[in-house]
């Protein structure tokens, strides 16, 4: 059994809020960690001072704050143009996992619907096209409906016609002579379709396990950026929802060192876990961005905050706030404390977790994202399988290559 807690938060401004509290009691407390916070921030201010170096693009993001208070005053992601590059980077790998899906999963389904909505298909309105019939009055150089006009008929009851065949008619309402044609309105001829299923709908293919829930570690080790853990959640996200799945993002932060467990001091790991966006809720790119790919939040705002922890559960004061933990030790103390009942389980959920030292580059997003899309698409098929859908047999491994990673 792991050592250790989870502390749940429902967003960022209710996690951000709670530690602040934890900090205005430290500093009226007035020990060692009201000092800790002091040496810190002078220990930022002192990295700050020095502008935008190498090391400090690394440790706090692009654009670098500009002091202490520029960091803890933002509020979103900043660096939009490297978002937009890394987002053109990727358009390739999006577009061969496009393909790769096509490959695993039922493609969306074009019905026919007798509703008017969707798209207008001339193609099959045309099926069973009718001209639209109307009185034409060569007198006004009007279009009269047939209702408007009364037969005209010899003594014996036969309709009487023009020389060139037409059948002529009378109008109620003003005497004129009047001939059946078919309409023409703004010089074109109007057509009316027998066929009541005219407008096509797009239903997109079923997915048994719909709903996704993804799992980020936020912050990285010394000397690693945190931006690709974060840019690889979101760019996962917005795929998956286009491919009709419900996603939830939950950002997770944690640290392990000697905590005070149960009266004693143990090596363990602590870990807050934020919803950062419900199953129903669209995608706020800027706002996710900030809290889980910008270094500014993690290693200034969020540094205060492992102090804070360390002030709320008294454990042993540490400068040094410890090491990151890795994605396994997280999943391992979640499934833990579900089974304890501490942390509510969800049934039908498909879970992911990544992030943290893991996905510190730009390709090991890529991996990443792969892996998560094709493994959903693949759980997906197996359950959409016992259900009884046919399937074509899935292509040789070559044709469903993405870049240097398989889909299994």
């Amino acid at each position: 059994m792991a050592v250790g807690t989870i502390l749940p938060f429902k967003g960022v401004h209710g996690y951000c809020d709670y530690w602040d509290k934890r900090i205005q009691e430290a500093y009226i407390e007035n020990g060692e960690y009201a000092r800790g916070f002091t040496d810190m921030r002078n220990s930022i201010e002192n990295d700050l001072r020095r502008g935008t170096t190498d090391s400090n693009l690394v440790t706090y993001g692009e654009p670098v704050p500009l002091s202490y208070e520029d960091a803890m005053a933002r509020k979103t992601f900043l660096n939009m143009e490297g978002y937009r590059n890394s987002w053109n980077e990727l358009q390739p790998l999006l577009a061969s996992l496009e393909k790769v899906s096509e490959g695993i999963m039922p493609k969306d389904v074009i019905k026919p619907t007798d509703l008017e909505i969707g798209i207008f298909s001339f193609e099959r309105a045309s099926m069973s096209l009718d001209a639209i019939l109307s009185l034409f009055c060569e007198k006004d150089k009007k279009y009269y409906p047939l209702q408007d006009g009364e037969e005209l008929l010899d003594k014996n009851g036969v309709h009487l016609l023009t020389k060139d065949g037409k059948l002529r008619y009378k109008i109620k309402s003003n005497g004129f002579d009047a001939v059946l044609e078919q309409l023409i309105e703004d010089g074109v001829k109007r057509f009316s379709s027998s066929n009541k299923k005219s407008f096509l709908r797009k239903e997109k293919a079923p997915r048994p396990n719909r709903l996704i829930r993804l799992f980020i570690l936020t912050g990285a080790n010394a000397g690693q950026p945190t931006y690709f853990a974060g840019l690889c959640g979101i760019i996962t996200a917005i795929y998956l929802e286009s491919k009709g799945y419900a996603v939830k993002i939950t950002g997770v932060l944690g640290v392990s060192m000697t905590i005070n467990h149960k009266g004693q001091n143990q090596y363990g790991t602590r870990f807050s876990m934020i919803d950062l966006k419900a199953y129903d809720e669209t995608i706020d790119s800027l706002s996710l961005l900030y809290f889980l790919a910008d270094s500014s939040f993690f290693r200034v705002r969020q540094f205060n905050y492992y102090i804070a922890q360390q002030f709320k559960f008294k454990d042993p004061f540490d400068d040094g706030l410890g090491r990151m933990p890795s994605v396994s030790e997280f999943r391992t103390m979640l499934f833990d404390k579900v089974k304890e009942r501490d942390i509510a389980e969800e049934k039908g959920v498909l879970y992911y977790f990544f992030g943290g030292s893991e996905i510190t580059s730009m390709q090991s997003a890529i991996d990443q994202i792969v892996s998560i899309v094709c493994k959903a698409e693949n759980d997906n098929r197996e359950a959409l399988q016992r259900l009884g859908y046919q399937f074509e047999p899935i292509q040789p491994t070559s044709d469903r290559k993405v870049g240097d990673v398989d889909c299994p």
